[in-house]
């Protein structure tokens, strides 16, 4: 049986390769009939290309204005006038203050006006007033000169820096002044009534006092004419004559200018005037003398019309 069974397969298996078979299809338009089915093999549509924008954004910091408010401040300013006062001399000290008026040019004075002859450079020990005797040759000197001008009367003036206070400076330099005006009268044999000795302190400094050098400047003895020297209230009397002279001239000088002023516009009132008479003026009278004639040709004639009718 299992033989029968084999060989019949094996023979219908032949019988069927036998037979033409149409080939299997290869495409789904072979098997639809010439119609393409979307999606079956067929290439994928192209997607659009999509530009992809890449925006930097910046973020900004937000600026703070800081607004700074300002008081206002209400500056005063305070407005020096001088007065302008004479120096009639030209020695730079005005005449209110010149105890040595008319002092002549190119002089060197002092604060009062008054003319230095000398300047005494003497080096004293810190609060001493003994004069050593390296000096004593420059005092000899002011004594020679004293004794040559008889009439010369001089003014010992004595100076210090400003170390210490303005008090006790003050001594320390009248104390040195009275020793040069000592030597000169005990020593070189000088009338002491021609000499005054006077200390100023720190007063009146010939440079600032800010260094040594300056302050060595500073500490000094000035011998100062004194002989043709007015107290104080005699020079501002001086100065005040001299004074009221130059506005006794600037007065008449001014009166003067005015009178030549009023002699010049009374010249100009005597002179004739001329008036020029407008046009409009002359037309004007023109029109009314005519009209006047015209008037006195008409009463002649009424008039004369008048006799012959009576003589008739």
């Amino acid at each position: 049986m299992k033989r029968v069974i084999i060989t019949s397969i094996i023979a219908a298996f032949f019988v069927g390769c036998s037979t033409k078979s149409e080939p299997m299809a290869t495409s789904v338009v072979q098997l639809v009939g010439n119609q393409e089915v979307v999606g079956w093999n067929s290439p994928e549509p192209e997607k659009p290309k999509v530009k992809v924008v890449v925006k930097e954004v910046v973020k900004y910091k937000p600026v703070v204005k800081t607004v700074v408010k300002y008081k206002t401040k209400t500056v005063v300013k305070t407005v020096v006038k001088y007065k302008t006062e004479h120096d009639n001399d030209g020695d730079w000290v005005p005449d209110s203050v010149d105890k040595c008026p008319n002092t002549p040019k190119n002089l060197v004075v002092d604060h009062n006006g008054c003319p230095i002859i000398t300047t005494l450079r003497i080096n004293f020990d810190t609060n001493s007033y003994k004069i050593k005797k390296i000096y004593y040759p420059d005092i000899q000197r002011v004594a020679e000169v004293l004794k040559s001008n008889p009439s010369l009367k001089i003014e010992v003036a004595g100076y210090t820096d400003d170390k210490g206070s303005k008090t006790y400076n003050i001594k320390l330099s009248q104390k040195r002044a009275e020793a040069v005006k000592e030597i000169l009268v005990k020593k070189f044999k000088i009338d002491p009534k021609r000499i005054v000795a006077k200390g100023y302190g720190e007063a009146y400094p010939l440079v600032p006092n800010t260094s040594d050098t300056n302050r060595a400047l500073n500490r000094r003895v000035e011998i100062v004419d004194i002989t043709n020297r007015i107290e104080s209230s005699k020079a501002k009397k001086t100065a005040e004559n001299i004074n009221k002279v130059k506005k006794e001239i600037l007065k008449k000088e001014s009166k003067n200018t005015k009178e030549k002023k009023v002699s010049k516009a009374l010249e100009a009132k005597k002179a004739p005037i001329k008036i020029k008479t407008p046009v409009k003026t002359e037309k004007i009278a023109k029109d009314v003398n005519l009209s006047k004639t015209t008037n006195l040709s008409k009463n002649l004639k009424t008039k004369k019309a008048e006799n012959n009718s009576t003589k008739k």
